[in-house]
Order: structure tokens, then C-alpha cells, then sequence
């Protein structure tokens, strides 16, 4: 196969000679074959629904910058990958819309309802990003599992802020209440009540 990638021959006799050309092989370098790989639509997708998460994270939950990095790092690999590909900006905007309306149902008392909304524009984006007649689109049921995961997710972070808000209050004067003290000083009006301790 070497001698064969070698050297290419043509035929003796046509031209009363025969002669051989050198054949160059060139093979990719490692950042060629970086961007190739980011290219691949599912992989520039995955990128970035996990940088708009990154960020989404950071500012839900400030105080530590590791989701943040994070997620401007996949953007950044993200841009490189959809930089190479016929993407669609509507299908990017609607994504990002999407994590908008998830923070603000932080904030916004919606019952779920703009979480909701939010996924079925991350769907829609999903579908949008690129043009399937050019033979370039996302795999379906990646973005599908990606919608069941933040299901999941947003499914879990709901029921722990719901335990948390119906916890009693264990400190302040909200804590107080029901609790059971001993009385050291007469209460007439004011006394002195030790609680616990």
C-alpha cells in the first residue's frame, strides 16, 4: 500500500517514456482536527445548551465561578464548531431564550408555567439551529434526551426549594413559635424565657 501511495506511474509507451510523480499524503494537524470534531452539529449543539446552563447556574446559584468557566468555555468551543457550520441564528436566539425564561421563573412565582415555556422553545431552537435540506441537523433523540434531563433536573431543584419552604423556621422569632421554654423572671409584661438553653 506504501509503494502504492508512493509514487503514481503512467503508462509506458503512450509517450515513449514512463514517469513517476511523488505523492504528498497530508494529514490534519491536532487543531485542524480539533475544529473538524467541533464541527460535528451534535457536538457544537451539545456545547451549547451546556454553556447557556453554565452561565444559568452561575447566576441562580452565585458563589463559586466553576459553572461559569464552564460554561464560556463550551460557548467560546461552541462559536468554533457552528463557525464551520450553516447554523441558523434564530435557532441559537430561541436557546438562549430559553434559559432566560428558566431564570426568571426563579424570581417570577409562575407555578412552573415559564419553565415550561422555556422548554418547549429550547425544542423549538433544537429543531431551528440548522437546516435539515442541507443535510445538516441535530440528532433528534439527543435533543430529547437533553429536554428529559433539565426535566429531571429542574424536577429536583423544585422539590428541594418546596421541602425548604415548608421547613419551619428554626431560627429568629418565626422559630419561637410552639417552642417550649422555662420561664426565669416573671413575665409582667416583660420577663425573661429561656429557650433551649
Amino acid at each position: 500500500m506504501t509503494s502504492l501511495l508512493s509514487s503514481i506511474v503512467a503508462p509506458s509507451g503512450v509517450f515513449g517514456f514512463a514517469a513517476s510523480f511523488p505523492l504528498q499524503v497530508q494529514t490534519n494537524g491536532p487543531i485542524a482536527s480539533a475544529i473538524a470534531a467541533l464541527a460535528d452539529p451534535n457536538v457544537a449543539y451539545l456545547l451549547l445548551v451546556l454553556g447557556f446552563l453554565g452561565l444559568f447556574l452561575e447566576l441562580s446559584s452565585p458563589g463559586t465561578s466553576v459553572p461559569g468557566v464552564v460554561g464560556v468555555i463550551a460557548l467560546i468551543l461552541s462559536a468554533v464548531g457552528l463557525s464551520q457550520l450553516p447554523f441558523d441564528w434564530r435557532g441559537a436566539l430561541l436557546i438562549l431564550a430559553a434559559f432566560i425564561l428558566f431564570f426568571a421563573d426563579i424570581f417570577v412565582p409562575s407555578l412552573g408555567l415559564l419553565t415550561l415555556t422555556g422548554l418547549a422553545v429550547m425544542v423549538a431552537g433544537s429543531y431551528l439551529l440548522f437546516d435539515d435540506a442541507r443535510g445538516v441537523f441535530v440528532s433528534r433523540p439527543l435533543i430529547w434526551a437533553i429536554v428529559v434531563a433539565m426535566v429531571a433536573v429542574f424536577v429536583v431543584i423544585g422539590g428541594f426549594a418546596l421541602t425548604v419552604w415548608r421547613r419551619k423556621p428554626a431560627t429568629g422569632r418565626e422559630g419561637l413559635v410552639g417552642a417550649v421554654g422555662t420561664v426565669r423572671k416573671t413575665l409582667a409584661p416583660d420577663g425573661v424565657v429561656f429557650v433551649a438553653g
